[in-house]
């Protein structure tokens, strides 16, 4: 599997279950619509994006990591940051209310761990662009192309295990999981995006 690496645009594929942009850029701009949402905030009225209309899915989420580089006080940093792409985000209200609005709240909830794992591996990024500092560009690039590949495997694993949340067992561990791994790395913070 090949995973691709995007500078502003969504790499759009029917077979893949959560679309996550890794921006290298030194003045990244970011749209008021997308931003860093708490994720115990997030509602269903954060999916502001066009339902697709022939996915066999009932909502996808969207996150996007992004990797700048910026000098501070004549020192180089690279700020880590992770956003939700509301314009991205959607969900059919036809096809998650078919199980009633209990099946909506655990649709929601099974997203927002799709949030979360991006926010583990923007906090790990984060880690490990502290310890290594990459200087060029290609060091960049690398780590984002690596990084890229593992939230994306960890994400299809999700989905596979848990039947996109249709296998509330399943479900229940990653739910704690993902959380433990969060917790693990509360104390690194990420930047907010410019």
């Amino acid at each position: 599997m090949t995973m691709n690496l995007a500078y502003g645009s969504i790499v759009n594929s029917a077979m893949r279950r959560l679309f996550i942009l890794f921006i290298l850029t030194a003045n990244f701009k970011c749209y008021s619509q997308n931003e860093y949402i708490d994720p115990l905030n997030l509602t269903w009225a954060d999916y502001k994006g066009r339902v697709e209309p022939f996915s066999p899915y009932m909502a996808v989420t969207a996150a996007r990591i992004s990797l700048g580089c910026d000098t501070i006080n004549g020192v180089e940093y690279y700020p880590v940051s992770v956003d939700f792409l509301r314009d991205r985000s959607w969900v059919d209200f036809q096809k998650s209310l078919i199980g009633g609005l209990l099946n909506s709240f655990y649709l929601l909830d099974h997203e927002r761990l799709h949030y979360y794992i991006s926010i583990y591996f923007a906090r790990m990024l984060k880690v490990y662009v502290l310890k290594t500092n990459p200087k060029t560009f290609q060091e960049r690039y690398n780590l984002m192309t690596s990084f890229n590949k593992q939230t994306q495997d960890m994400d299809d694993l999700y989905d596979l295990e848990t039947d996109h949340s249709k296998n509330k067992i399943n479900q229940q561990k990653w739910n704690e999981k993902v959380m433990a791994e969060i917790n693990s790395t509360n104390g690194m913070i990420l930047d907010l995006s410019k």
